[in-house]
């Protein structure tokens, strides 16, 4: 698992366009299992910011395989993230993660920090009715046929294939919530700084 983590470190940094030596990555864990990557990108002005949460789609249990998407677009907000002046914010929803990441100023690297880990703690997912209204008015389609498809192939009888006919009407916000602090636990994630 740690391999995994370093690899995925060094896969960001090379995409970011560094080469980190070993000296300049820092691995830190914490006594709740919490783990924080720090590298060192001296003379930028700011700081990429990505926080992994060990748990996607094929983690929903008992909700639709959709609750992976609703979840990171209710968790990640954009709007406090551009107040403290963050660019290239990305979500990423995958089988088995889900990810943000974004670039802001240093000096705003602490805000940052304590904003998530309030969001997190108090799991309030303010956007909750508003992503629901977007999800039934069809204005963006999270899930496609062809990656249904592909994912049918790949894994047959997996519950995933079966978010198509799934609806996001089935998530209640309280069952969303207590799927998130399940998953939102120190041990999952990994913060790279």
């Amino acid at each position: 698992m740690r391999t995994a983590r370093v690899f995925l470190l060094l896969t960001l940094a090379f995409s970011l366009g560094a080469q980190p030596s070993s000296s300049e990555v820092k691995e830190k864990r914490f006594a709740n299992g919490f783990q924080a990557l720090l590298v060192n990108r001296p003379g930028t002005g700011a700081v990429h910011a990505r926080l992994e949460i060990h748990g996607g789609m094929a983690h929903t249990g008992a909700l639709p395989v959709v609750a992976a998407e609703l979840l990171s677009r209710t968790l990640f907000e954009v709007e406090p993230d551009e107040a403290l002046g963050a660019v290239r914010r990305q979500r990423q929803v995958g089988i088995d993660d889900l990810g943000f990441s974004l670039e802001l100023p240093s000096t705003s690297l602490a805000a940052w920090c304590r904003l998530r880990r309030s969001q997190i703690e108090r799991m309030a997912l303010d956007g909750f009715q508003r992503e629901r209204e977007l999800w039934r008015a069809d204005r963006y389609e999270p899930w496609n046929y062809e990656r249904s498809i592909l994912l049918g192939l790949a894994y047959p009888g997996h519950p995933w294939v079966q978010a198509l006919s799934e609806r996001v009407e089935n998530i209640s916000v309280e069952r969303l919530r207590a799927w998130g602090r399940s998953l939102l636990a120190p041990d999952r994630l990994l913060l790279v700084l």
